[in-house]
């Protein structure tokens, strides 16, 4: 038997954790494909806005941060600090299935 799938998300990242939530919890047959195995630890991969927290149904919120210092390869850092926190969350704490 083939399954169907309304909508396939490529990365279960929190984008793509996010958009199948939704999908899913408005009645859509959602597939999730990650390139490895779920949950991976992943640099940088659980920092996600403030405002974004409203949007997931819950977060195993570890951290939050106001800014960094950003830089690649040789070049000038950045250094970046803002009002607004992000928040740094548990990334199996994206898995909504």
């Amino acid at each position: 038997m083939t399954e169907r799938y309304d909508v396939v998300i490529i990365g279960g990242g929190p984008a793509g954790a996010g958009a199948s939530y939704e999908l899913a919890d408005a009645g859509a047959k959602v597939l999730v494909i990650e390139k490895a195995k779920y949950p991976r630890p992943k640099l940088c991969a659980g920092c996600i806005s403030k405002r974004s927290v409203d949007l997931f149904p819950a977060f195993n919120i570890k951290n939050s941060i106001k800014g960094g210092i950003l830089g690649f390869k040789g070049q000038e850092f950045v250094e970046k600090v803002s009002d607004e926190c992000a928040v740094i969350v548990d990334r199996k704490s994206l898995i909504i299935f």
